[in-house]
């Protein structure tokens, strides 16, 4: 994020997620940055994302075919919500929850949601 000696780019100038938590988690490390200090490198490969309607749906990873796309051996399972403490506890009827993982290491790699208040559980 430095663009040049003294100058950094956060935020929506950078183009690559434009969210506030990105931002927030981009002004950490140019701080570190600018104290010198050791920091891990930006990520932006499991940035979360939600469309605040009723009800929320997000998602946060890779999609499905994005990983059949990059030739991983997926493993999906998708939960109804009303089967899960959350959904009964939120009276939630309807909803449900998708996981996909890397088969053979079971490896997280992304997971949809289409549930109340799904920008907090992802």
């Amino acid at each position: 994020m430095r663009v040049a000696d003294g100058l950094w780019a956060m935020g929506d100038m950078t183009g690559k997620a434009m969210f506030t938590h990105v931002a927030v988690h981009q002004t950490g490390i140019i701080a570190a940055d600018i104290l010198k200090t050791d920091h891990a490198p930006a990520r932006h490969d499991a940035v979360p994302r939600a469309v605040f309607t009723d009800t929320e749906v997000g998602s946060v990873g890779l999609a499905e075919a994005q990983a059949v796309e990059r030739g991983l051996d997926v493993e999906v399972s998708v939960k109804r919500t009303p089967y899960t403490f959350r959904g009964w506890f939120d009276m939630a009827g309807y909803g449900a929850i998708k996981i996909i993982s890397d088969r053979e290491s079971g490896v997280l790699l992304g997971a949809m949601a289409s549930v109340p208040r799904a920008s907090e559980i992802l």
